[in-house]
């Protein structure tokens, strides 16, 4: 049994962006990796991740108060 519950800032994302985190870890971190498995430029992916770090950040902050 494990009593683990999953941090607030996990239920403000959707599918996408969980699908988006896991290829970012399985590239490695690699935001050029990730550009060319999505087909988009390295500017596009690091716009998408500042998104995330800000949606990620904001939940953080209302929860900490």
């Amino acid at each position: 049994m494990s009593n683990w519950t999953p941090p607030a800032w996990i239920s403000v994302l959707g599918d996408d962006d969980l699908l988006f985190l896991k290829r970012f870890l399985l590239a490695s971190g690699s935001l050029k990796q990730l550009a060319e498995v999505y087909g988009v430029s390295y500017p596009t992916i690091r716009g998408r991740l500042d998104r995330l770090i800000d949606r990620v950040n904001a939940v953080e902050a209302t929860a900490t108060g």
